[in-house]
């Protein structure tokens, strides 16, 4: 459940970025400050209802996604951004992790259901990563930005820079 607040959490991330260059930092304050608090009352409300702390984690994701889909995107197309523009910007790197979650994060919270092997986890990272970054490549990269990354990562040479010479001179 944590997880998927990543979902949520890096667009407003973002977002936050973009209106503090704007010089909105009090609107960002407010809804960062409102939603916190309401996350430590419903989760506390739900621990002492229900007495297990995976109600802790859905706190997090019910309030990270109303922050992520309306609260924050609601303050930036205040600033002239349109919403719709919003929404395809995450439609795609959220398209290229749902398949790479299905083939790493939910075969393993099978598998490993009530393991707390951090190096596990670790791994479990990386994997996912990998996974993600390729599918990364074929769904939320458009044709333009691959050519992108391919010249910039094609220009890039490990070569001492001539004009200072031989370091171990």
């Amino acid at each position: 459940l944590l997880a998927a607040t990543l979902f949520f959490a890096q667009p407003t991330g973002v977002l936050g970025q973009f209106l503090l260059g704007r010089g909105r930092p009090r609107q960002l304050s407010l809804v960062q400050i409102s939603f916190g608090i309401a996350n430590l009352i419903l989760t506390s409300a739900l621990l002492a209802g229900a007495g297990v702390v995976w109600v802790a984690a859905f706190s997090t994701l019910v309030l990270e996604t109303v922050v992520g889909v309306f609260a924050v995107p609601r303050l930036v197309v205040r600033e002239g951004v349109a919403y719709g523009a919003l929404a395809r910007a995450w439609v795609r790197p959220v398209g290229a992790g749902i398949p790479a979650a299905a083939v790493t994060l939910a075969p393993a919270a099978i598998l490993w259901h009530g393991s707390a092997s951090l190096p596990g986890i670790l791994l479990l990272g990386a994997v996912w990563s990998a996974v993600y970054a390729v599918c990364a490549w074929r769904v939320a990269l458009g044709p333009a930005e691959r050519a992108l990354v391919r010249r910039l990562t094609a220009s890039v040479k490990l070569r001492p820079d001539a004009a200072l010479g031989d370091p171990l001179d």
